[in-house]
């Protein structure tokens, strides 16, 4: 509905579509074949000198104009509630598009949300370093002037974030390691970790094996479920990786000779 259009230019379309709506060809076959009938069977009985013209109008056009004037009159007196039907019909549809767009609206302004909430808790990361790295490459080399089993390991860090840090310490957890093991005195170079700058060190620790591993019998010792953090200048702890299949071989027979990984 076009709505530059005025109230009796609508008036009168509503009308006009609800007078055609009704004079269908069965109607005007209804219509027009009662009065032709009766004029046939009047021509029939009485003849046709017999009928005057105006006779013969009245009963050609007078039931058919009766007819339209009333479908008419109806089509008038139906068309402000069709008018207001489809009012309705319009506005019902209206509304349905704003609630659609409202929805859309919410769902827009809940992804910005989630995105501004995504974003804020990435800033804040950014004022923090974030180190992620592997180690790799444990090697056994030799007995220390104490007598415990001396060891070396290969880290490879890396700080995903803006803020700068230095590396503190290294920590290896051995306590999910079979057999049982100890590591202590674990020591490595200070090194600065700027963001996307990878730097490889070396660690070394003292390894106190499970007492079931005599003094000469050669130990090889899976390390899959060790756990190794890296400590920040901030004393924050880092989880770093251990590949699957890391291996570490101790010969306590030979502790001048390092043991290779596998």
């Amino acid at each position: 509905m076009d709505s530059s259009e005025t109230y009796l230019q609508r008036f009168r379309k509503v009308a006009r579509r609800e007078r055609r709506s009704f004079w269908t060809s069965y109607r005007w076959w209804l219509t027009f074949t009662p009065t032709a009938t009766a004029i046939l069977l009047d021509l029939a009985r009485k003849g046709l000198r017999a009928m005057t013209a105006t006779e013969l109008a009245l009963n050609s056009v007078g039931g058919a104009a009766v007819a339209f004037l009333g479908t008419l009159a109806i089509s008038f007196c139906r068309a402000p509630r069709l008018l207001d039907d489809e009012r309705i019909a319009q506005l019902g549809q209206r509304q349905t598009a704003l609630e659609a767009s409202r929805n859309e609206t919410k769902f827009i302004n809940a992804a910005i949300e989630a995105l501004t909430v995504e974003l804020a808790a990435e800033r804040n990361k950014d004022k923090h370093p974030e180190i992620t790295g592997v180690v790799a490459n444990f090697r056994y080399i030799g007995r220390g002037a104490t007598g415990d089993l001396a060891v070396v390991c290969e880290a490879l860090l890396c700080n995903i974030r803006p803020a700068r840090t230095n590396l503190r310490r290294i920590v290896i957890d051995a306590s999910a390691v079979q057999p049982r093991l100890v590591f202590s005195n674990c020591s490595a170079t200070d090194v600065l970790l700027e963001q996307g700058i990878s730097k490889k060190i070396e660690v070394r620790a003292t390894l106190i094996p499970d007492a079931a591993a005599g003094p000469h019998e050669t130990v090889e010792i899976d390390l899959s479920a060790l756990k190794v953090s890296a400590v920040d200048g901030f004393g924050n702890r880092h989880a770093l990786r251990i590949e699957p299949g890391t291996m570490l071989f101790l010969d306590t027979g030979e502790p001048s000779a390092p043991s290779e990984t596998s």
